[in-house]
């Protein structure tokens, strides 16, 4: 008899812990941000204009979350901060329950800086937008510093939602340092080891930006506001490296490739592996919030 009470138990505590290990998904989602959140470079082509693919990490969520009823992706490549809060933050409901946001680099020019150190090099040009992307990183009370457009964006969404999780995802560093004489395709020449590492620098900074932002808001938000690094998840995968998870050169350059490099053929934007690590962070950000709720039976 003993025994099977003690089965009993078993099972109903079995049964409970998969219970409380089921996650909801969201029934809304919306995806902000730029060519990073659109899936440009990589997939089936769903809006020629802004750059959306079928990879871009909001579709790969939404596939794979059947629960969603309303989804939508406003991301659009080539668009800086305040863009997205104009154009793209209206296409936010008030029911909504999830929306991410990656967005930042248009704002510090990184799609010309990578065109003159790196595309067509240029060691003025390049170093001058360097610069330029470190001073703006480090001035957060001006108009145009990405601390102050940031929050102004989280603030945009709050008034269109109070109630939805808002995911920030910021971005890999480019380059997996030292890459010696790095050749991303036929004759260029090698970008030095300096600006790579200015450049690793200047994402990471943006990263640790984001960071302080949601540390300050989020004590005056009632849902949370979540911010997640993908830099770490890309170390061994990224510009050069072996196993890469950017959109690599190809052998032969087209003639308007110093202009569209970036924002329309889409190199040194994640491909399938790195919209996956873009997809998995949002996943975790999103359970992260759930379970908590799941555990008091809500």
């Amino acid at each position: 008899m003993k025994i099977k009470l003690l089965l009993i138990i078993y099972k109903l505590n079995f049964f409970l812990s998969l219970s409380l290990a089921i996650i909801r998904s969201p029934r809304s989602y919306v995806a902000l941000g730029d060519s990073f959140a659109s899936g440009l470079g990589y997939g089936r082509v769903l809006d020629e204009r802004c750059g959306r693919t079928s990879y871009s990490y909001g579709e790969l969520f939404n596939r794979s979350h059947t629960g969603i009823e309303v989804y939508k992706n406003a991301a659009c490549r080539q668009w800086y901060i305040n863009d997205i809060q104009k154009q793209q933050v209206p296409e936010i409901e008030a029911l909504t329950e999830l929306v991410s946001i990656t967005a930042g680099l248009y704002d510090l020019d990184m799609h010309h800086t990578i065109a003159h150190c790196d595309v067509q090099y240029n060691e003025d040009q390049c170093a001058y937008g360097v610069d330029v992307a470190e001073d703006m990183l480090k001035t957060i009370d001006a108009d145009y510093s990405p601390y102050r457009r940031m929050l102004d964006l989280l603030r945009a969404v709050r008034k269109q939602t109070a109630l939805a999780v808002v995911v920030i995802i910021g971005y890999p560093a480019f380059y997996s340092p030292p890459i010696a004489g790095c050749v991303t395709w036929d004759g260029m020449k090698p970008m030095r080891e300096q600006y790579k590492a200015r450049l690793n620098t200047v994402v990471r900074r943006l990263n640790d930006l984001y960071k302080n932002i949601v540390r300050d808001i989020s004590p005056l938000s009632i849902s949370p506001i979540i911010f997640k690094n993908p830099d770490d998840r890309f170390g061994g995968h990224r510009m050069c490296d072996d196993d890469f998870y950017l959109k690599q050169y190809p052998g032969t350059v087209p003639r308007d490739f110093y202009d569209r490099a970036w924002s329309t053929y889409g190199y040194y934007h994640p491909i399938a592996d790195g919209q996956r690590v873009y997809e998995s962070l949002l996943n975790e950000a999103w359970e992260e919030t759930q379970r908590p709720l799941v555990r008091r039976g809500t």
